[in-house]
């Protein structure tokens, strides 16, 4: 768990971030950490949309975005865990109900990204 309050999102226009974290560091992290999760959503729409017809193009994307993924897994592993607490987006907030999506960023996670995303990268290069 986190010893100080996470930060409510490290996006540009808040200014929050854990203990002895500059807010560049934050916002890098948390941006490479919503990359890591939706470009593989991104390229299979892209790949479901536009390229089933072209089968070569599809694998490259395929491809592309798995790599992707894992080069920027490797960036957010490899920083510092000074703000390893969190992000917090407001879903949803319709009358009293407020649904919130949360990213946490501790050692375990970092590491099953980082095992995730490389063999993905690897499953992915190895299938063409």
């Amino acid at each position: 768990m986190c010893g100080t309050a996470a930060p409510s999102c490290a996006l540009p226009w808040n200014t929050g971030g854990g203990a002895g974290a500059t807010f560049q560091n934050v916002q890098l992290k948390f941006m490479l950490l919503w990359l890591i999760l939706f470009l593989p959503l991104a390229s299979f729409a892209l790949i479901a949309l536009r390229l089933l017809k072209h089968p070569a193009r599809a694998a490259a994307v395929s491809v592309g975005s798995a790599v992707a993924s894992a080069i920027m897994a490797l960036l957010a592993f490899d920083q510092d865990s000074a703000a390893d607490c969190g992000c917090t987006l407001t879903w949803l907030d319709v009358g009293g109900l407020k649904i919130e999506i949360s990213l946490m960023w501790d050692e375990l996670a970092r590491l099953m990204t980082l095992i995730v995303t490389c063999g993905g990268a690897l499953i992915h290069i190895y299938s063409l």
